[in-house]
């Protein structure tokens, strides 16, 4: 079997290697969707595991330690290697030693990662690549939330769990597909999109790239290999890309000149009001669209809608209409996401989780929170990203009144020999820094007491939220 030649309409089952992660279980629930059986595994049990299993998913979790453990999986494997068209989808976290994608292997299963099954799927949609190092699953969720309030029922796969559609994976019945282009493994190679957005590119992924120029570069592949399928490339302003003048396209940004730009004031401590402009080739206004009134949202979540509007309004819907949108977006799960919040106390949960991410978090919350101190408690990401990045990281991290930093979350990465968390910690600046061991962190928040509380990071920081919120 070959990938050209698998016909999606024949597929019978699919077993999930990390059907956990937030990409490959979008996937595992398309299945369910669509009649396929869907068999797993993953090292524990979440919320997105109970969901595919609550919807007919058969997975093992190898934390279950029980004398039937081995012959339930083994039953798992068993009824899904009986059925007679049937592949193998792997995470990029799993590495290729992974002893259940060798024993897939060796029994000559049909094994693709998770990108490749992706693009196979969306070989039958009019596919909208939203790629970008920043802000693709908040644009990814925000356009497909315009899209619905605008008739338009696009298929989403989200990098987050929406909090309009409590999901990462949205159905729809139009040609419509909405999908974040990883830039991570190259895994945005194997789309072929109608609509490519890039929000930024910024230095990260050193363990799939060895220079910035080896990832600027396969960006660009990614749009030269898609120039004669693409109606619209849409960039942020600040990217100054050299495109073939073949290929449609245009710019947004918040603060410079560009095709679109957002305006935006405050009103009172809960309410912005906004306004779309649109300018030609010639810097003309080509468009200004009604002033409304919307909840107040961080200055770079504007930036993620302004992205969003400008892929809708290409995509032929009026601007009015995608701006009133925006009043009932409800937003994603670890993004900007309040956990408490009142005049007596702010705790924020957000997924940053680069030293760019961080600085515009921390620029925000200086905007919406002008005289409050600010307190942060920082997971790193990654061994690789924390070492790349120490200096720009520390940089970062010393803008805030106080900072808690916990251990490297390493995720896909095994540590690195004569490095961790103290280095980074010794280069913050700020004269109020906690090195917080993970068991102790509630404790230590319950005697800080912070009025104004971020937690931010991609790994399992989150599982401390709502401790944290019980003893605030």
């Amino acid at each position: 079997m070959c990938l050209n030649n698998i016909n999606i309409k024949n597929l019978k089952s699919v077993y999930f290697i990390g059907i956990g992660g937030i990409g490959v279980s979008a996937l595992a629930l398309w299945c369910i969707e669509n009649k396929i059986l869907v068999y797993g595994y993953d090292r524990e049990e979440s919320q997105i595991t109970k969901k595919i299993e609550s919807k007919g998913g058969k997975i093992f979790f190898e934390h279950k330690k029980s004398i039937n453990t081995k012959s339930i999986h083994l039953d798992i494997i068993n009824s899904f290697n009986n059925n007679y068209v049937n592949i193998v989808v792997y995470s990029s976290a799993i590495k290729i030693s992974h002893p259940l994608l060798k024993y897939f292997q060796s029994i000559n299963s049909f094994c693709l990662k998770r990108s490749k099954f992706l693009g196979l799927i969306s070989k039958n949609y009019d596919v909208i690549a939203v790629a970008g190092t920043h802000g693709k699953t908040t644009i990814s969720t925000m356009l497909t939330h315009i899209l619905k309030q605008n008739s338009i029922d696009c298929t989403s796969f989200l990098g987050g769990v929406s909090n309009n559609y409590n999901s990462n994976f949205i159905l729809g019945k139009s040609k419509y597909m909405v999908v974040e282009a990883d830039e991570f493994d190259r895994s945005f190679l194997s789309l072929a999109p109608k609509i490519i957005l890039i929000s930024s590119m910024d230095r990260d992924h050193s363990d799939t790239y060895s220079t910035y120029s080896d990832m600027f570069n396969t960006y660009m592949k990614f749009i030269k290999n898609n120039e004669s399928n693409l109606s619209c490339l849409i960039i942020q302003q600040d990217l100054n890309l050299e495109i073939n003048d073949k290929i449609r396209t245009v710019n947004y940004s918040l603060n410079s000149e560009s095709n679109y730009n957002l305006k935006f004031k405050k009103i009172g401590n809960k309410n912005l009001i906004i306004n779309l402009l649109k300018f030609n080739k010639k810097e003309n206004l080509a468009l200004k669209s009604k002033e409304f009134k919307v909840p107040i949202h961080p200055p770079h979540n504007l930036e993620n809608f302004l992205a969003a509007s400008v892929v809708a309004i290409e995509m032929g819907l009026k601007a009015d209409n995608v701006l009133e949108s925006l009043s009932s977006y409800l937003g994603v799960q670890r993004r900007f996401q309040f956990h408490i919040n009142s005049k007596k106390q702010v705790f924020i949960e957000d997924y940053a989780h680069h030293p760019k991410e961080i600085d515009a978090l921390v620029k925000s919350l200086r905007i919406m929170y002008e005289d409050q101190k600010i307190t942060m408690i920082f997971q790193p990401h990654l061994f690789s990203r924390t070492k790349d990045l120490i200096t720009e990281f520390a940089d970062s991290l010393s803008r805030v009144d106080k900072i808690i930093i916990l251990d490297i979350y390493a995720a896909r990465e095994n540590p690195i020999d004569g490095f961790g968390i103290s280095n980074l910690f010794d280069l913050i600046k700020s004269k109020q820094k906690y090195l917080v061991a993970n068991d102790k962190l509630v404790n230590f928040i319950s005697n800080l007491k912070p009025k104004l509380l971020v937690s931010v990071g991609a790994g399992d920081i989150t599982k401390f939220s709502e401790k944290i919120k019980s003893v605030l």
